[in-house]
């Protein structure tokens, strides 16, 4: 029942979602943009130091650890699992390697949420953005 009724729903708001999106982008890619800028031209060099710094310190360092390249495989697959339970899926296996490998094995039919979930998770901080 709780599967029927999620695909159910998912289908109704599938396309009018995605038009929600593709009219809000215009706006988002344009607010970052204009965040981009003022970072850059308003003197706030400490920002961008510190995020390239982050980032050559976070590239040396974390690409040698197996742990890493894990936990982030880990929770990527971890999302779709938690969105198939979501619908009512079942998944039969999740299976993590430490050298970024990853597969979560779930019931088919398979539901565009599942398939896009972490997608939507990385983009889950961009509203923050319009504020």
């Amino acid at each position: 029942m709780l599967k029927w009724f999620s695909f159910l729903i998912l289908k109704i708001i599938k396309w009018p979602l995605a038009l929600l999106f593709l009219a809000i982008l215009p706006a988002v890619a344009m607010q970052s943009w204009e965040t981009i800028q003022d970072q850059m031209g308003n003197g706030k060099g400490w920002f961008w130091i510190f995020a390239i710094g982050s980032t050559v310190i976070g590239w040396i360092i974390c690409t040698r650890f197996r742990v890493t390249r894990f936990l982030t495989t880990m929770e990527h697959e971890f999302i779709h699992v938690l969105l198939a339970w979501m619908t009512g899926l079942r998944v039969d296996s999740l299976k993590v390697q430490s050298d970024g490998n990853g597969l979560a094995l779930i019931e088919t039919p398979f539901n565009w949420l599942v398939a896009l979930g972490t997608l939507l998770h990385s983009a889950s901080p961009l509203p923050l953005c319009l504020y």
